[in-house]
């Protein structure tokens, strides 16, 4: 994990959290993507994402157009 992030901890908006339709593994993955973005938008990678949430960079795809569907 790079330090350079200023990483402190985790935040996981209530939307998120309070989301029934969303598994554990999927709320941890947006709470991934919300901390990396820096206003313009999340730019990592699949391979890094899928590396974070230990899953293939098939799943990690399959579950990131599982997500647009389910949040827009």
């Amino acid at each position: 994990m790079s330090e350079s992030r200023g990483f402190k901890g985790i935040w996981i908006p209530k939307e998120i959290w309070q989301c029934t339709d969303l598994s554990p593994l999927e709320k941890c993955l947006l709470a991934e993507i919300n901390s990396l973005d820096k206003g313009k938008g999340c730019r990592a990678s699949n391979k890094y994402l899928a590396k974070f949430c230990q899953i293939s960079e098939s799943r990690l795809a399959n579950m990131l157009t599982e997500l647009r569907k389910k949040i827009g």
